[in-house]
């Protein structure tokens, strides 16, 4: 359900763009640590188990399939924002803390 909500902000900034004349490049690309949730919106096959979510997964296919946006993976140890959404272990804590850009006093 997340990446339905990534797609439609997503749709809403290039609109927002083309409106100021600005020309951004597509595809636009969203990084995502879960495989299966990249291969069920990239395969053009029915998938049993996601009937629930039928027309949100039609939304982000065809979109996916148009080339406006790519979904790529990105491995959970090299996914910053898994520091703001999961217990991580200490050394990959520390490692992602650079990333986030904060000053400490």
């Amino acid at each position: 359900m997340a990446i339905t909500h990534v797609i439609q902000e997503g749709l809403w900034l290039k609109l927002l763009f083309t409106a100021l004349h600005i020309d951004i490049p597509l595809p636009l690309l969203i990084h995502m640590d879960n495989t299966g949730t990249i291969s069920l919106l990239t395969e053009a096959r029915n998938h049993i188990h996601s009937k629930h979510i039928d027309a949100h997964y039609h939304l982000i296919h065809k979109h996916v399939e148009k080339g406006t946006f790519l979904l790529w993976w990105l491995p959970s140890r090299k996914n910053t924002a898994d520091i703001l959404t999961k217990a991580l272990i200490w050394p990959l804590f520390e490692s992602h803390l650079p990333n986030l850009h904060l000053v400490s006093r």
